[in-house]
């Protein structure tokens, strides 16, 4: 808008700007306090001189509101400002009206703690965080601050013309008429505050799968369905920010869009759900381009039913080194009828400010109630209907879990693990591999959805089954397959196997390949046998499945009408089988499997023969298609289950499971360890046993990549990195019976001064493994595929009576170096796999002798973990 000789710029009000600089007009109190305390390793001259050095560094903070003619507008002056307060900030008010800083801050130096009061005009909830951020790393790396150059401040631009689609937007707003029930007001406004429960926070993550919403979505129908009205103009808070250019910008990216808030009481649940989030998306993107006038024109006198925000809050403790106890001053004084939620890791808190009677309903116990009474719902019925009675099924499903044995099918008592009632889940010794398959088990005779927080968090077993009883969730089993759902989308984590398959085209380092020996029933059966292998690779759409990679995505497209025939040939002698090699083809008709009856004439021992590819098989894949062959042999019913049957279902934990991982960012900064090159395919096998110890299996994994990681430490001479894991990546509903390739590979990261960086990160990799170090790159991290990988494999179950010994071939290793336990009641084998031409031999033997140390010190005291 011009610069003059003073060097400061003139910038006009965006409508945004605008709609906050009226309420602040009529008596809105914008100020945005907050309080942080701040690590005793920095004093207060420090911490203040950082606090100036961001400050000023940050656009937004060198303004002012000034008055030019007959409109405010923004005056930006990048000269050095003096932020700090000579009074506490608590309860103050910032004179913006008045020529002064939008921006001040207090340090209570004896309490370690800074308070903070910012104006709304520049600042929101997501650039709070980042200023914490900017603030960490200034004070962390005590040095020049560079900041992101994008200019928070717009130059007028200009007005974009409405669109057909975005003028019935607007019409339909002006011509709605409030009904006169809602126009009641009560003699003083009301505050009040509070959290789900439990239960009524698990409805919403519930409901978000169910409904395939977002828990936003979730509480917008809510309100939608408690306001008792067909509908009602509402306000919702949105960010306006754009991540491409702005993502490092502080500033105030929100904005309120007009939404009419329907419900059509002739459709269902499921319908209504998706009408109200697309409706909302479609509010978004029409009052975009709203000036102030018309804005204020659409909104009229009548102004909105409520407002509606709701907020991902962050847990500090858990991202900063430096900061701690962030405390909110109250903030919820800005719209009339006014709805706050804030949603923590483990908790959505609620506050509110109203004086319509008409809120009292969608607040508190009638929001809870309304929750859980969704959830407990048929989410495809009417809603003019009403909900369908649910005391039958909810006294079944009572029984199923306090009386197994009164069950038909499986026993629910085979549902949990053999574990004490009252055993604390966490430091038991179940498996990720128990805890898939229990909840599959729930899920298929129950209906309830649980993920490894409701396992973990629960507690004892006896909480857990409260736990199920409570989500009561007792909806029918995971979406069945369409058949016209010939396509899916593949997991992120598909994609380095997909392109080191023609990057490592003449390898076989993604080859599963295994021979397993017939016993003598299942040699006089041959043919027998060789039918059921066939309709078991018939049934699974995995084997008749072709992968293509475009527009950066691995998309399996299933054949219909399929018809396998599996090959039986003869051969001399057992080094033929070694001698086999798969021929895959990724191009025209994929087939990425070759399994055959194979008979050796030297020993008249006859194997089933197994070469598949990683795209369509993991370990875990491996036990469950020999499980499905055995069950065909002897004609039991086999459940077969789909990976396009828990694909929305896992997109749903993918989502979950990135914000879980959020907590870790500050860790992205750690190196990969390993060198700067691909592995040369060769390597030196070292191995090392020791006694199983009896003890759960996080705290053999932590003792031993502790371990390892101090071991490469001296290696590489970083006392801060990070290695990859193998999880097996089950952890939604049925995901435990389908074959496909879910495994994948985590970051672990690790610091050899703070042993809690590592059980963290263990903590974090088990519980939200839905994810891929892909999917962690789209939220904020950008992590190299590991070099050197873990990963442990459990005992194989030989229990059944087709196979008595299992042949596994050799493969290559992408990775230059491969640590791999073996567990088994008798003992464990830890092998480690170094390449030897990109490691020197005093290398390796300075990791294997410091691994091998540690082992054998961790026995000699007796399997006691030397830290708890």
């Amino acid at each position: 808008m011009g610069e003059p000789e003073s060097g400061i710029r003139y910038y006009e009000l965006t409508p945004l700007q605008q709609k906050i600089l009226y309420a602040e007009k009529h008596k809105k109190d914008y100020g945005i306090y907050f309080s942080v305390h701040y690590a005793d390793k920095w004093n207060a001259e420090e911490v203040m001189r950082s606090i100036a050095l961001v400050m000023n560094a940050t656009e937004a903070f060198h303004s002012r509101i000034v008055r030019q003619g007959a409109k405010y507008v923004f005056a930006v002056d990048r000269q050095q400002q003096e932020y700090r307060s000579p009074i506490p900030l608590r309860e103050k008010r910032l004179q913006i009206f008045d020529g002064g800083l939008l921006a001040g801050y207090y340090v209570h130096e004896e309490e370690q703690r800074i308070e903070f009061l910012m104006h709304h005009l520049i600042l929101d909830g997501d650039s709070l965080y980042l200023f914490l951020e900017y603030l960490e790393k200034a004070l962390i790396h005590a040095g020049p601050l560079t900041l992101v150059e994008e200019s928070y401040f717009q130059e007028r631009r200009s007005p974009v013309l409405p669109t057909r689609s975005s003028t019935g937007y607007l019409e339909e707003i002006k011509q709605w008429v409030r009904p006169v029930t809602a126009t009641l007001q009560l003699d003083k406004p009301v505050y009040g505050a509070g959290s789900l429960s439990v239960q009524a926070y698990d409805a919403v993550q519930s409901l978000a799968r169910k409904l395939k919403v977002t828990r936003f979505g979730v509480v917008l129908l809510a309100a939608a369905l408690l306001s008792h009205q067909q509908e009602c103009l509402i306000g919702v808070v949105v960010s306006r920010k754009n991540h491409r250019d702005q993502a490092g910008v502080i500033g105030n990216f929100t904005d309120l869009v007009p939404l009419l808030l329907r419900i059509d009481e002739s459709k269902s649940y499921m319908d209504n759900a998706i009408i109200v989030f697309k409706a909302l998306f479609a509010a978004i993107e029409h009052s975009a381009s709203l000036t102030y006038e018309e804005y204020m024109d659409l909104l009229g006198v009548q102004g909105y039913d409520f407002v509606l925000s709701y907020t991902k809050m962050i847990d500090i403790e858990r991202r900063s080194a430096v900061f701690s106890r962030l405390e909110l001053g109250e903030y919820l004084y800005k719209y009339n009828n006014h709805l706050q939620f804030n949603e923590h890791e483990e908790q959505i808190a609620w506050e509110s400010c109203h004086d319509q009677p008409a809120m009292q309903q969608i607040i508190g116990e009638s929001l809870e109630e309304k929750l859980l009474e969704l959830d407990h719902s048929d989410l495809f019925r009417i809603v003019g209907a009403g909900l369908r009675d649910t005391e039958l099924r909810n006294e079944c499903a009572v029984a199923a879990v306090i009386e197994p044995q009164a069950r038909e099918n499986r026993p629910a008592g085979n549902w949990f693990p053999n574990l004490d009632e009252d055993e604390n889940l966490f430091d038991s010794s179940i498996s990720s591999m128990e805890i898939a398959h229990m909840i599959t088990d729930v899920y298929e005779n129950l209906g309830v959805q649980l993920s490894y927080q409701d396992i973990y968090g629960s507690g004892t077993l006896r909480e857990l089954k409260q736990l199920i009883l409570a989500k009561g969730g007792y909806e029918a089993p995971v979406e069945s397959i369409r058949e016209q759902q010939l396509q899916y989308q593949c997991p992120n984590f598909m994609k380095v196997i997909f392109i080191d398959s023609f990057r490592f085209v003449d390898s076989n380092m993604y080859d599963v390949k295994y021979a397993y020996r017939l016993t003598g029933i299942a040699k006089e059966r041959l043919e027998w046998l060789k039918e059921s292998i066939e309709e078991v690779i018939q049934n699974n759409d995995a084997f008749c499945t072709e992968f293509v990679y475009k527009s950066g995505e691995v998309t399996g497209t299933i054949q219909r009408g399929r018809r396998a025939t599996i090959e039986s040939i003869t051969v001399h002698d057992l080094d033929y089988l070694y001698q086999l090699k798969g021929e895959f083809c990724f191009l025209g008709e994929q087939k990425l499997w070759d399994i055959r009856l194979i008979r050796v004439q030297s020993t008249g021992e006859t194997y089933l023969y197994m070469n598949m590819h990683h795209l369509l098989i993991d370990h875990v894949g491996i036990g469950i298609l020999l499980s499905q062959i055995e069950d065909s042999f002897h004609k039991r019913t086999i459940s077969y289950a789909q990976y396009v049957q828990i694909a929305s279902s896992y997109e749903t934990a993918k989502i979950e499971a990135q914000q879980g991982w959020q907590q870790l960012l500050p860790y992205n900064v750690y190196p990969n360890q390993g060198r700067p090159c691909l592995s040369k395919g060769c390597y030196h096998l070292h191995e090392i046993s020791f006694a199983a110890v009896d003890a759960p299996y996080h705290e053999t994994e932590n003792w031993l990549l502790a371990a390892i990681t101090n071991s490469l430490a001296q290696v590489f001479g970083e006392t801060q990195g990070y290695i990859g894991a193998v999880y097996h990546g089950r952890v939604v509903p049925n995901a435990s019976k389908v074959i496909h390739s879910l495994a994948r590979v985590l970051p672990i990261f690790f610091d050899t001064l703070n042993e809690q960086v590592l059980e963290e990160s263990l903590h974090t990799a088990h519980r939200h493994q839905a994810v891929s170090i892909y999917d962690l790159n789209e939220k904020g991290f950008s992590l190299e595929f590991p070099k050197v990988v873990f990963q442990t494999l459990a005992a194989s179950n030989n229990e059944g009576t087709l196979f008595d010994r299992t042949i596994e071939f050799e493969g290559v290793s992408k990775f230059q170096i491969m640590f791999n336990l073996q567990m088994d009641t008798d003992g464990c084998l830890l092998s480690m796999y170094i390449d030897h031409q990109i490691y020197s031999q005093c290398e390796e033997e300075g990791l294997v002798e410091g691994v091998r140390t540690a082992v054998h010190k961790r026995q000699y005291i007796g399997g006691e973990p030397s830290y708890a």
